[in-house]
């Protein structure tokens, strides 16, 4: 097993509720660059669904700062399950309330990339190929550049619950909804028809089969709608508890991470 590796220095920050009823907040980290730089925005973790942690991404916030970027987290500080329709229009409504503060942090509000790991990736995933969520929380769908997924699952929800087991099936449920209509609105592949974010890229671990094979499947419908979509297998760091340390200093899959320069030009 190899011992965790050292992250670069944490960036200053600043908290801004967006939602008090709700407990719904915003950490938003300025760019250590003094232009307009593209914002990177990180999607909160889904409760009423467990998954094992396999990714760690603890190190990405400073990683990504290092390299330009504005950076943004959303969160909860008290989270509660809620359904996946409700849980997607309070990030969507976050990430607008993010948009609206472009002139006081100092980021370009027209590129913007999303951030998530396993169940928060579906989130992120359905934000790039529905444009409906983002639009309604006043969000011009066009400022999207790319969606970057570690780990990801659940972009086909009828699928999983054909093959789930029944504790999984309850929490899938709460995600989807107990019509098949529900739960393809809320799947991602539903939603491969243009307009799509233009670029993705998923990360998925080799030890990880199932993820792997979601991720495949999940890019190669996008690149059949005519959407760039990459899948990197890589290995992972640890061999305990978390697997691995995205973004850390020695990290060896940290180049693979500068495809966002790319995607976020002007």
């Amino acid at each position: 097993m190899h011992a965790q590796p050292a992250c670069a220095n944490w960036p200053t920050y600043d908290d801004f509720d967006y939602d008090r009823k709700k407990r719904l907040m915003v950490r938003l980290f300025r760019s250590r660059k003094a232009e307009r730089p593209p914002i990177v925005i990180r999607l909160d973790s889904y409760d009423a669904i467990t998954d094992v942690d396999r990714y760690s991404t603890e190190c990405l916030t400073p990683f990504l700062h290092q390299e330009g970027f504005a950076i943004a987290s959303i969160g909860r500080w008290r989270p509660r399950k809620v359904s996946g329709a409700e849980f997607a229009r309070d990030m969507a409504r976050a990430v607008g309330e993010i948009v609206r503060r472009a002139d006081r942090y100092g980021f370009d509000p027209a590129r913007i990339i999303l951030i998530g790991d396993e169940w928060s990736g579906h989130f992120a995933a359905l934000f790039g190929t529905d444009p409906s969520y983002l639009t309604a929380a006043g969000v011009d769908f066009s400022a999207l550049r790319a969606v970057l997924i570690f780990d990801g699952s659940g972009f086909d929800i009828p699928a999983r619950l054909a093959s789930a087991s029944p504790y999984r099936r309850n929490q899938l449920l709460q995600l989807g909804g107990s019509t098949v209509e529900t739960q393809r609105h809320m799947s991602p592949v539903a939603h491969l028809s243009p307009p799509n974010a233009p670029r993705f890229l998923f990360h998925a671990l080799r030890t990880h089969p199932e993820g792997v094979m979601q991720a495949e499947q999940f890019a190669a419908a996008l690149r059949a709608a005519g959407t760039s979509a990459e899948v990197r297998q890589v290995s992972p760091s640890r061999r305990k508890f978390v697997s691995t340390y995205i973004g850390s200093d020695q990290h060896p899959e940290n180049e693979e991470l500068r495809f966002l320069r790319e995607a976020a030009r002007p």
